[in-house]
């Protein structure tokens, strides 16, 4: 997840649909503190997870 945090312009290109989602994640991803977005994961219980989690469901998998 850090990698994609840090991604470039030139490294999300090949995982979006378009310019726009790139151009979208580098003006929001400055506004967000992640260790706030942490606490409210922790505070709701939720836990995010990756492609690569065993508990990331499959049938979501299929569909990319």
């Amino acid at each position: 997840m850090e990698t994609a945090w840090k991604a470039s312009a030139a490294e999300l290109k090949p995982g979006t649909a378009d310019d726009a989602v790139v151009r979208t994640i580098l003006a929001t991803r400055p506004k967000i503190i992640l260790d706030d977005e942490m606490e409210n994961l922790n505070a709701t219980a939720s836990r995010p997870w990756t492609w690569h989690d065993d508990a990331y469901p499959a049938h979501l998998k299929e569909n990319l």
